[in-house]
């Protein structure tokens, strides 16, 4: 695929390199998983693409259970807003995977640009990474965070289906903010700021999540819990791990 390729999904005109989607001044951010899967399905739009493919093509084989891609394509259908049948909405063809509907196959071709134009854009595009550099010296490195390990204490395998789905969610929502923090999927990332963990206690009878984050050190510096209805444990983890992003903006990378 071409750096300078461009798709129109819907409203949106989505920008692979950058992992973007935009309209107008709006901009939204994707997970590169997303992304990665949306520029599967906009090269296939109109065709049937299967998990599997999915996970072969846009992941390298890289996923963390067989819900992953139910959920990334979940949070595709929330950044888009598109609803169903609408051209850049994705469907689920039941048994067979996703489809990507209307104009998600018009590729933007890049716009032709003078040669002297493109000799002065290669020179202040030197000039700001030059300058990008030296501010990035000047900044504290962005903190790494590690997704650390799972622990069901509820006693029983019951909701090992819901702690698989939270940890998705709780993967999701980390990635929703990739570009403010290193995330590593490993439980042992050595060198990470911080070590976001999940521990599943059984509270009156009901599932409950604890996160906990660990410093280098293994101290504990912040936690949080969500309980409550089981079908609305995905925003209640979303607004923790944003409870958590700011607690790490405001402290930053450890020394």
């Amino acid at each position: 695929m071409l750096k300078s390729v461009r798709y129109q999904v819907g409203h949106w005109t989505f920008v692979p390199s950058a992992h973007e989607l935009r309209s107008g001044t709006a901009r939204v951010r994707l997970q590169q998983r997303a992304s990665a899967t949306l520029s599967l399905l906009c090269e296939h739009a109109g065709e049937v693409v299967s998990r599997q493919e999915i996970i072969d093509r846009a992941w390298g084989r890289q996923h963390l259970s067989p819900n992953s891609v139910a959920i990334v394509i979940g949070d595709l259908r929330r950044a888009l807003g598109v609803s169903a049948g609408e051209p850049g909405s994705i469907e689920t063809v039941p048994k067979a995977g996703y489809r990507l509907i209307g104009n998600g196959d018009a590729a933007i071709p890049p716009a032709k640009r003078r040669p002297h134009l493109l000799a002065l854009a290669a020179i202040a595009i030197t000039l700001i990474i030059a300058i990008g550099l030296g501010l990035a010296a000047l900044r504290p490195g962005k903190p790494q965070v590690a997704f650390g390990g799972i622990e069901n204490a509820t006693g029983t395998s019951r909701y090992a289906p819901l702690v698989q789905a939270c940890s998705q969610t709780v993967l999701v929502a980390l990635g929703r903010h990739s570009d403010q923090f290193r995330i590593v999927e490993s439980p042992a990332a050595s060198g990470s700021d911080y070590v976001l963990q999940q521990r599943w206690v059984l509270w009156s009878g009901a599932p409950e999540l604890v996160l906990v984050a660990r410093d280098r050190s293994g101290r504990t510096v912040w936690s949080g819990a969500v309980y409550g209805k089981e079908d609305q444990f995905p925003a209640k983890i979303s607004d923790k791990i944003g409870q958590f992003v700011a607690f790490a903006q405001a402290n930053g990378a450890r020394p």
